[in-house]
């Protein structure tokens, strides 16, 4: 009787270790190639200021771009500033509190808007200190 020599059972975990090994650094690999050849997209995020609002003033941007007929690829457009409209409304009461505050600007105490609310809102008196 003769007996086949048996494999140890090491070596079909050897094997199984050393494939899981290779794809792990053939994955590896294919990332640090991805990530050196191929353009990646970049995104630029513009956010707006958001307006503070006052009752009463209000602030109108009207942004204006002119382009010249004669403008080429190369040549520079210039853009010019937005220009800010402002709208005066009258006060709903009388007396406008003025009383200082922290950090606190209020537009309906400034004395160009207190000398046009005197002259064209009926019933205002002033500014309440």
């Amino acid at each position: 009787m003769t007996e086949t020599p048996s494999k140890p059972k090491s070596s079909g975990f050897l094997k199984t270790f050393f494939i899981v090994i290779a794809l792990i650094l053939f994955g590896i690999l294919i990332g640090v190639l991805a990530a050196k050849y191929l353009p990646m997209p970049s995104k630029t995020v513009f956010t707006e200021p958001t307006p503070t609002l006052t009752p009463s003033v209000t602030e109108m941007l009207t942004p204006t771009i002119i382009i010249t007929p004669e403008a080429t690829p190369s040549s520079t457009v210039e853009i010019p500033e937005p220009s800010v409209t402002i709208r005066l409304v009258c006060p709903t009461t009388e007396w406008v509190d003025c009383m200082p505050g922290p950090d606190m600007i209020k537009p309906m105490c400034d004395a160009a808007f207190l000398t046009w609310a005197k002259a064209n809102c009926p019933g205002f008196k002033g500014a309440a200190l």
